[in-house]
């Protein structure tokens, strides 16, 4: 584990690198953040891959996860402050820290530039870390221009790894319950079923237009009991779970206003023109997931399918289906996670 110095605050960053592959100058730079409750440890088992397929894996703890720096009590007063505009500036500076981390690799790891479509760093945002991820993209204030310049040369694409429907601003009011909703649940319990709820294999749904309210209630209530948590020890879910992060930032993220993502999405899927322009967006979801990602594979289908309003460029995007996966593919079954992401990442894809 290292720590990355992101600001002149004091805030650092943990991560875990694979470093660089042998004999490969032009390699890709994947930096993988995670979502809620689950770490980047989750992504541990991606690394020994990376060299294999010419690629340097760095995986990160986002604030307020296990080493990284914690939110102080002012910057939670702010995730819950009554003031849209200054929950929308806490919701950037997540996004600004996510964009300095990346400044920190490209500047201090001394990786390479992109360059015809190889080289440079690709950020994979899984789950709630969507959410900072559309912030970089969804509006200039989130990195300034001093940051903007300085990510220029090496960002070339954001993978927006199973991002749940709340990363765009959706609610669906008659989806199924999500196993947070329950306030009087005591946070441990709330933790665990949520960490079942993810870690579920699902009835597979494969194509866009099948993903329905009622068939996403059928199959949420006809759900079997094959678990990425039985693959798991317990030494490994304590390492890769925060589970007090129900108790700090995660609920203060996920109840901010919806309209605050929504801009953010909108501005950074269909306005490609207003931030960095050149960095294209892969969306990949999985067929067997929790029913919220699939949802938000149908917002993004939704967003290819519009047109641009006039006078914007819409970002290039694909949207690709992992089949016969969960929400933890990436546990059980790294090598594939990497060896897609090496293909869809590389040149001419």
């Amino acid at each position: 584990m290292s720590l990355a110095a992101i600001d002149g605050n004091g805030t650092k960053i943990s991560y875990h690198d694979s470093g660089p592959p042998n004999g490969v100058t032009n390699y890709t730079t994947l930096v993988i953040t995670h979502g809620l409750i689950v770490n980047g440890a989750s992504f541990e088992r991606l690394q020994p891959h990376a060299h294999t397929y010419g690629l340097r894996i760095i995986r990160i703890n986002n604030r307020d996860y296990a080493d990284s720096t914690r939110y102080t009590d002012a910057e939670l007063a702010d995730l819950a402050s009554k003031d849209t505009e200054v929950q929308a500036a806490a919701i950037r500076r997540w996004g600004t820290e996510t964009a300095s981390f990346l400044r920190f690799v490209c500047e201090k790891l001394g990786i390479p530039p992109a360059s015809d479509g190889a080289g440079g760093v690709v950020l994979v945002a899984e789950g709630l870390g969507n959410v900072a991820a559309l912030a970089i993209l969804g509006d200039e204030r989130t990195m300034g221009p001093e940051l903007t310049a300085a990510l220029a040369p090496f960002l070339r694409t954001v993978v927006l790894y199973e991002p749940p429907m709340l990363t765009f601003g959706v609610h669906l009011d008659d989806g199924p319950k999500l196993p947070i909703a329950d306030p009087t649940l005591p946070i441990s319990q709330a933790a665990n079923n949520f960490l079942a709820w993810i870690a579920a294999h699902y009835a597979p749904i494969s194509t866009i237009a099948d993903i329905t309210p009622a068939g996403l209630r059928e199959r949420d209530a006809n759900l079997t009991d094959n678990t990425t948590l039985r693959q798991l020890s317990q030494e490994e879910v304590r390492r890769m779970t925060d589970l007090d992060i129900l108790e700090r930032s995660g609920p203060l993220i996920m109840a901010t206003p919806l309209e605050i993502r929504q801009r953010h999405a909108r501005r950074a899927l269909m306005d490609a023109d207003a931030v960095l322009p050149g960095v294209d967006v892969l969306t990949l979801w999985c067929d067997s997931s929790v029913w919220v990602t699939l949802w938000g594979a149908k917002v993004v289908n939704g967003f290819m399918n519009e047109q641009a309003e006039p006078g914007k460029r819409k970002r290039e995007m694909r949207l690709v289906n992992i089949p016969d996966a969960n929400h933890l593919v990436h546990l059980e079954q790294p090598e594939r996670v990497v060896r897609l992401l090496a293909e869809l990442t590389a040149k001419n894809n």
